[in-house]
């Protein structure tokens, strides 16, 4: 890991409690679903956004220009089934 990627704070939130305790879905069918949730927002930047899916949690990841487009990413992948922790590791950059 890199010295900066060290140092980018990332937030870790419960979301579904009940989905920690139940294999509902397999993690390429929740990656999927998150994936289309993003493409499918309305806000663009969204849209270039990847992520990971390990163990009950999603690890969001890419750059958006706004703190408001990062809080976005992650209320829009909220309640997708198996998701249990959102780590949002999107990074903030102005242009």
């Amino acid at each position: 890991m890199s010295t900066l990627q060290a140092t980018i704070p990332t937030r870790r939130i419960r979301v579904n409690q009940a989905a920690a305790q139940t294999n509902v879905c397999g993690h390429c069918v929740v990656t999927q679903a998150v994936l289309i949730r993003l493409r499918s927002s309305p806000y663009f930047a969204l849209r270039s956004l990847t992520c990971e899916f390990r163990s009950g949690e999603i690890y969001l990841e890419g750059h958006v220009s706004t703190y408001h487009m990062k809080q976005m990413a992650q209320e829009t992948i909220r309640g997708i089934d198996s998701v249990v922790v959102i780590v949002n590791r999107v990074v903030v950059k102005r242009r």
